[in-house]
């Protein structure tokens, strides 16, 4: 399932807003280069299929954890959800 809401870095304690996970239905793809993230129907978020970024076209991966805005660090974790989607 997922999730937007709050996240925390666990590197520095700064808090921001983010997207994390995916669902049966669709699924969050974050850009490796820029951090940027589409929304995507499941069935195409694979690691498999290459999506290019639409801002940067860099590559986009699901699965990953979104990249703290003032440290760079990807060690970040939800920690007040807002909205549950499938």
């Amino acid at each position: 399932m997922g999730q937007d809401g709050k996240i925390l870095c666990h590197e520095c304690g700064a808090k921001f807003w983010g997207l994390i996970g995916g669902g049966d239905v669709s699924d969050v793809l974050r850009c490796l280069r820029c951090d940027d993230t589409q929304l995507v129907d499941a069935k195409f978020s694979r690691e498999d299929f290459k999506f290019p970024c639409k801002d940067c076209g860099g590559p986009m991966r699901s699965g990953m954890t979104p990249r703290c805005p003032k440290c760079g660090s990807r060690e970040t974790a939800m920690f007040l959800p807002q909205v549950f989607w499938e």
